[in-house]
């Protein structure tokens, strides 16, 4: 954390969202957090967080976004 943050605080700009994706097994964790962070120090603040945890099935992927992909 920089001096002008520790004396005006933290000057928070725009969020962006970070998405993680972990198998486990026969699991898969997903996290998607949304972040914001500081334009003068670029310290990062967690705004929202979320995790999922799905089964795979056999012959099957749990992500959504790789089977609308398909052929």
């Amino acid at each position: 954390m920089g001096l002008r943050c520790s004396l005006l605080g933290h000057d928070y700009g725009d969020s962006f969202v970070e998405r993680d994706r972990e198998e486990r097994g026969n699991e898969v964790v997903v996290t998607e957090r949304e972040l914001t962070e500081c334009l003068r120090c670029g310290a990062e603040k967690v705004t929202t967080e979320n995790t999922e945890v799905r089964t795979l099935q056999a012959g099957r992927d749990a992500d959504p976004d790789s089977a609308a992909a398909g052929p």
